[in-house]
């Protein structure tokens, strides 16, 4: 919250939790992304990258959360 923004690290290729459409990744998962940056009061970015690299990428601090149809 401290940074104003929280960064949502996501592979957009998986319709219709997360994709691009035009230049902006939009879905599900950003929908929900949105509503939980308005909730505290900061912006969203969205940052698309490598499925495989999400975990290593939050794990790194590039990001704050991950929202990419993960599961357990």
């Amino acid at each position: 919250k401290s940074a104003g923004k929280l960064v949502m690290l996501t592979n957009a290729a998986f319709p219709p939790f997360e994709y691009v459409e035009g230049t902006e990744v939009t879905g599900v998962d950003a929908d929900v992304a949105k509503a939980i940056a308005e909730d505290i009061g900061v912006e969203l970015e969205i940052v698309d990258m490598d499925f495989d690299s999400l975990i290593a990428a939050l794990n790194s601090g590039k990001g704050d959360i991950v929202a990419a149809g993960m599961t357990i």
